[in-house]
């Protein structure tokens, strides 16, 4: 498992809602150091608890590969022709 997708899903069992873990320092962020427990005292009504990790979106680069500038042509070619 990637470190980026670990940190996503530990921060999704962190959250205030869900409070599956408890983190010592309360900020979205893992220190270098940083203890999590599990909460003990952690009860829930339902059966199933939606854990999935928020998809984080990359910055897209300024100037564009040339692939991606022939698919661009290639897609405004044939959006042409639709009526």
């Amino acid at each position: 498992m990637q470190e980026e997708n670990f940190k996503a899903a530990m921060m999704r069992m962190c959250d205030p809602k869900v409070r599956l873990l408890n983190k010592e320092v309360k900020k979205p962020i893992f220190g270098e150091n940083e203890k999590i427990t599990v909460n003990a005292a952690f009860k829930s009504n339902n059966i199933r608890i939606n854990l999935m990790p928020v998809r984080t979106h990359k910055k897209k680069t300024i100037a564009a590969t040339a692939e991606e500038t022939a698919q661009q042509k290639q897609i405004m070619k044939e959006r042409q022709f639709v009526i």
